[in-house]
């Protein structure tokens, strides 16, 4: 993404999990259980420890009908539920931040109330926004569509979507440029203040603030929870296109080269490639709705440049650390 800020070009890459963006969440969860292989993988029918961080990278699956509660869910690989298709097969998560940056999850991963869901990467097939639960799109595949219920709440940034389902008192934030209802643009637009669209019936379309392109019906008759029709909005969904600052796309942009490394579930580092005399600046914010505070500067030298955070001694629920390039040309 670029963004233009005080004449500034600013590359800012959204570091999660070795990916795109650093994302820590304060937790007192003691147990760490780590899904990487065969042997450690999570069967069919288990409950994880309460409160426990779940890392599942390359090499490991979790089954069907699991569930995690007040813990931490962390997807770089491998797979979670794939082969779901019933509700009661899908992965169960309550109260719990969840991190999708890669792998693969099924149908029905059901956000229960209190739950965070970030996604930057991977794909998953469909997920259910239960009521007091939440989720950003970023990056990543929604190969099916998301359920977002009464009480639920999407932002989509970002990534590849296919289908958005929203129900009555569900909530649907599109945030990019070029919307229109039917082909015709939405005029009207103030950039950064969202615009309600009530109309129903009509197909939404527009240019998220990554440079994807969404399409998404909203038609009324779309129905019932758990029925396999995609595309619709209740007409008491809330609906919302926010026209974005700044150029949100274009085709010189990068994403910057970077791997985290986790030393604890708040703590760890940043690795990322620069360029000989750019300035290079971190980042923390708890919200990703603004640039948030600068932390650590260093000058590019053509190399590697570490970028070292440590949360612990916070008390925010999340936190988002966030390496951006600057240079003056």
């Amino acid at each position: 993404m670029n963004f233009c800020q005080n004449e500034e070009r600013v590359k800012r890459g959204w570091l999660i999990l070795g990916g795109l963006l650093a994302a820590v969440a304060s937790s007192t969860a003691q147990t760490v259980v780590n899904v990487n292989s065969a042997a450690s993988s999570i069967p069919n029918n288990t409950n994880l420890p309460n409160g426990a961080t779940v890392i599942v990278e390359d090499g490991g699956s979790i089954g069907l009908n699991v569930s995690l509660v007040n813990g931490i869910l962390r997807v770089e690989g491998g797979a979670v539920a794939s082969a779901a298709d019933s509700f009661s097969d899908g992965f169960s998560n309550s109260n719990n931040e969840v991190i999708l940056t890669g792998g693969i999850v099924g149908d029905y991963f059901q956000l229960m109330s209190g739950t965070e869901l970030t996604v930057a990467g991977g794909s998953v097939r469909s997920f259910g926004v239960f009521p007091g639960s939440e989720a950003a799109i970023f990056s990543g595949a929604i190969t099916r569509f998301p359920d977002i219920l009464d009480g639920g709440v999407v932002n989509f940034y970002g990534g590849d979507i296919n289908a958005v389902r929203v129900f009555n008192g569900g909530e649907a934030h599109f945030f990019g440029s070029e919307f229109a209802l039917n082909g015709v643009p939405i005029t009207g637009l103030i950039r950064n203040e969202a615009f309600e669209v009530d109309t129903r019936n009509v197909t939404l379309t527009g240019t998220l603030s990554d440079g994807s392109p969404f399409e998404t019906d909203l038609n009324t008759s779309f129905g019932a929870f758990l029925s396999s029709n995609p595309d619709g909005a209740a007409s008491g969904a809330t609906v919302t296109v926010t026209e974005v600052t700044g150029e949100v796309s274009s085709p010189n942009s990068a994403r910057l080269d970077a791997e985290v490394e986790f030393t604890s579930a708040q703590a760890g580092s940043i690795r990322v490639l620069s360029v000989s005399n750019r300035i290079y600046r971190l980042r923390r914010t708890t919200d990703l709705t603004t640039a948030g505070a600068i932390i650590d500067v260093q000058t590019g030298n053509g190399s590697e440049l570490v970028f070292s955070f440590d949360d612990s001694s916070s008390t925010s629920p999340r936190a988002f650390f966030i390496v951006e390039e600057v240079s003056n040309d």
